[in-house]
């Protein structure tokens, strides 16, 4: 748990502060003394703090609330009641489209003759995308209030997103189209530890800045001293920008013809500025331009031609979230290499000086808590096709000199060489002995049996799959993965692990669905019997009691239960009597199972349980054993159910 609140980290942290800081702060905190809801993390999100929902309940009393007909929020997750609220007031709720890509705004549209659970479906993610209807730039709409998420917020009213910059977008687009005025209305929804000091010199011209702070506990009304954004500032945007959000093509176009400057700030003195088609600032994509210089140097493969080489980036951040990040530290290369998948990037550069300058800014660079590995980088490309000296032969010293060129180098290779590799690759592979490549190697599960986990829903992902347990603090080894099917595998280091996983999954919902979960059930490949399995099943009776006393095997180990289990089912199948017990609820563990009999003085031989479907085999030595478990065992209620407790089928028959 952290101590010093968020407040107080921004504080000592002097001048030099920048937002990635504020962000990291607040994140790292909400983390740490976990404030916060699923999604989780929270690092690169509006966060769904704790509280979320107390906090949307005491907007709704507010008077400017209650004025509003219509209302614009945001479609994170902490929102989500805010949401609900404003349809069932039957204000016209407007939300914008996920990152812009097909519109500006969606209108929700529940179904007449819905209830609150319609209503709440409409409020989430899914009843978006479900109960809207797309609104355009030419429907004319006014709205009277604005509720946008936050990372943090300061009482001056002025606000920090989560990096991408389409919350302040937004609003200048709607300034664009008339849908603002300086009477609507702008509130944030955060916890009490996302009120910091946001220094003014942090805040540009385009940033929003909010009215009303709402918190679980408090309603805050802030001081602002700073104007709001008067519109789209273009000078911000670069032609990347209006690739990813089409609407503002649209919109630049009518601004244009309107006489207003529309200048983006990658557009060239002396080149044509198409809307977007052309290659930006930062961009991949070859630019229409062929007057455009850089577009040319591109072709020719010059552009760039000092290279900083970017490693350690986390696997799941994408290249604009990359881009934005860099752009705040005042980082503006002239291109970008994108190797996400490898962890790693290349930024390019047109004078030296500026990629030592990016050297020196970004080598204290962190993304999702991780530290970025920085360097120069150098125009030439080590070849990457390593071959076996011993059965190649000599190499040659041209050879030689390219494996041992710089450690990190530029895609950009030059194409003279290209040849050349190809003729002395040739020559390598036909004057060396061919060798067969080795078999894949397997993925080894140890001794240990894994945990099965059944019910999956089919639409879960792998990766929510990993937060879900790892909120519960399972930790496995391994996922092995069979989302179409409805299951997955957890392998784990020991038993004990294995064991606790099962005990800790089996109170786990998902999609409102219980899983079902038990040890993985092994069989043989060849199907066989292993020499072990024979000689226990050549005398059942003698290992297993074996087992229970303690003398065969070591019942603390996996082996010792397994193979007590496994003696047991052995011991049913074969004539050894046994008691069936039913109705026994869902929600109940196995663990919990055995401690309610052992308490009646019931010790079977073994358990086979079959929770999921609400019944189980107790198995005895003798028929005394088992009558007796059924006479104690039918006064036992489990939940406030009785149980249903009787001889199984053949133990009745070996009775009578």
């Amino acid at each position: 748990m952290s101590e010093k609140t968020p407040a107080q980290s921004i504080e000592a942290m002097g001048p030099e502060i920048c937002k990635a800081d504020i962000r990291k702060t607040v994140w790292d905190y909400l983390e740490a003394n976990d404030l916060a809801n699923f999604p989780r993390p929270v690092n690169n999100r509006i966060p769904n703090f704790k509280g979320a929902v107390q906090a949307s309940d005491k907007l709704a009393t507010m008077e400017e609330f209650q004025k509003a007909s219509t209302v614009k929020i945001n479609p994170d997750k902490p929102q989500e009641q805010a949401r609900f609220l404003s349809l069932e007031a039957n204000k016209t709720l407007l939300v914008p489209t996920p990152r812009l890509r097909s519109g500006l705004f969606n209108k929700i549209v529940p179904p007449t003759d819905g209830g609150k659970n319609i209503l709440r479906t409409c409020a989430s993610s899914q009843g978006v995308r479900q109960y809207s209807m797309s609104i355009g730039l030419d429907d004319k709409v006014h709205i009277d209030l604005i509720i946008i998420g936050s990372v943090a917020v300061s009482k001056k009213g002025y606000r920090i997103g989560k990096g991408e910059g389409y919350a302040d977008l937004e609003f200048g687009m709607m300034v664009a189209m008339g849908a603002v005025d300086e009477n609507t209305v702008i509130m944030s929804i955060v916890h009490e530890c996302q009120v910091v000091d946001i220094p003014d010199e942090l805040v540009e011209e385009h940033d929003v800045v909010v009215d009303y702070i709402v918190t679980p506990d408090d309603i805050i009304k802030c001081d602002k001293t700073k104007p709001r954004p008067t519109g789209i500032y273009w000078s911000k945007l670069n032609r990347a920008k209006l690739r990813r959000v089409p609407v503002l093509k649209k919109l630049r176009a009518i601004e244009r013809s309107a006489g207003k400057d529309v200048t983006l700030m990658d557009s060239y003195e002396n080149g044509p500025d198409h809307d977007g088609n052309d290659s930006g600032d930062m961009s991949s994509n070859e630019s229409d331009n062929e007057n455009d210089p850089r577009a040319s140097g591109r072709r020719r493969g010059n552009l760039g031609q000092f290279v900083v080489f970017i490693g350690s980036l986390p696997r799941s951040l994408r290249v604009r979230e990359f881009k934005d990040k860099v752009r705040e530290k005042d980082v503006n290369p002239v291109g970008v290499i994108w190797r996400g998948g490898a962890g790693h990037a290349f930024l390019r550069f047109e004078e030296v000086e500026q990629a030592e300058s990016a050297v020196d800014i970004l080598n204290d660079f962190e993304i999702n808590g991780k530290k970025l590995r920085v360097e120069m980088g150098q125009n030439r490309r080590r070849n990457t096709r390593r071959r076996n000296r011993n059965n190649s032969g000599v190499q040659s010293s041209e050879d030689g000199d390219r494996n041992s060129s710089a450690e990190h180098s530029s895609p950009d290779d030059a194409g003279d060489r290209r040849s050349d590799d190809r003729r002395q690759n040739r020559r390598r592979l036909n004057s060396a002995p061919r060798q067969r490549s080795s078999p894949r190697r397997r993925f080894n599960r140890g001794s240990e049996p894994g945990v099965f986990v059944g019910r999956l829903p089919r639409f879960l992902r792998v990766s929510e799959f990993k937060e879900r347990i790892r909120e519960k603090e399972i930790h496995p080894v391994t996922v092995v993965w069979r989302g179409m099917e409805g299951h997955a595998f957890l392998y784990f280091e020991d038993a004990e692990t294995t064991d606790t996983a099962i005990d800790i999954l089996g109170e786990i919902d998902i999609d409102g669905k219980r899983l079902r979960v038990e040890h993985e059930r092994r069989r043989p490949r060849d199907g066989r019997r292993s020499k072990q399995d024979s000689e226990n099943h050549s005398d059942d009776s003698e290992t297993a009691d074996g087992i229970q006393n303690g003398e065969k095997s070591d019942e603390n180990s996996y082996q010792g239960r397994n193979a007590q289990r496994r003696n047991g089912r052995r011991g049913f199948l074969t004539g050894k009597p046994a008691v069936f017990v039913g109705s026994i609820p869902r929600s109940l563990r196995i663990s919990e199972f055995k401690s309610e009999i052992r308490g009646k003085d019931v010790n079977p031989l073994a358990v086979i349980w079959r929770g999921a479907r609400q019944f189980a085999f107790l198995v005895f030595d003798d028929l005394e054993k088992a009558e007796s478990a059924v006479t104690i065992l039918n006064e036992i209620e489990l939940s406030g159910r009785k149980l249903r407790v009787e001889l199984s089928k053949q133990s009745q028959d070996k009775s009578e």
